[in-house]
């Protein structure tokens, strides 16, 4: 994604995933770029996949994706628990900022 610099850097780069891959990335978010990697924790298709992270910034991080057909297409629901690291300041700085920026994030791939 060409606003958050969003990038793989190995493993499945085109075409499917697959249960239990990891998916390294690097993405330029809060004014740096980050390394995450990830694995496909749970894949039931073409229902839902769950990534979690592996390696990152997050103290703990799961991402789910659900997919329901509808009349005109699919509907994605995702689904994003986090937990910063630092303890009550990562509580404090994620009252301000990180919620507003993931969904914001959200929003603007699912244009695509």
């Amino acid at each position: 994604m060409v606003s958050y610099k969003e990038e793989a850097v190995a493993g499945t780069r085109f075409g499917l995933i697959e249960k239990m891959k990891l998916l390294p990335g690097r993405q330029g978010i809060f004014f740096k770029n980050r390394i995450l990697r990830v694995k496909i924790a749970e894949m039931i298709k073409p229902q839902m996949f769950t990534d979690e992270q592996l390696q990152g910034d997050f103290r703990e991080m799961k991402h789910e994706h659900h997919f329901k057909p509808c009349d005109n297409g699919t509907i994605l629901i995702d689904l994003f628990h986090y937990e910063s690291p630092y303890g009550l300041v990562g509580e404090w700085f994620n009252s301000l900022y990180p919620y507003k920026i993931y969904a914001s994030f959200v929003r603007k791939r699912t244009k695509l």
